[in-house]
């Protein structure tokens, strides 16, 4: 708990906060619409839980010892992406992939 004494952490914590905050989320828009089966459904969960595993691989092996203004710039990085490739999908452009 001495950590959230630091102000540089504090200011941290604070603009994820709001930065999640700001970033629109159409996580209800896929769970709602697109009704996969069951198979499928069980697919997407298992490329997420491998993508997260190895994502914390890469992690380990290759970010663990860099500073956290490097890290952070990733983070956001990765977060625009997905945002980005999230109103694309909402939006109905797939570029002629299935919604799969």
């Amino acid at each position: 708990m001495k950590a959230f004494d630091l102000l540089p952490l504090r200011r941290l914590l604070l603009f994820f906060a709001i930065y999640v905050l700001l970033t629109p989320s159409f996580k209800d828009y896929l769970d709602y619409f697109y009704n996969f089966d069951i198979p499928v459904d069980a697919t997407v969960e298992i490329i997420v839980f491998c993508g997260v595993l190895g994502m914390t691989i890469v992690y380990a092996l290759y970010l663990e010892d860099k500073p956290m203004k490097t890290l952070i710039r990733i983070a956001l990085a990765c977060y625009i992406v997905n945002s980005g490739f999230n109103m694309l999908l909402v939006k109905g452009i797939t570029f002629g992939l299935t919604k799969f």
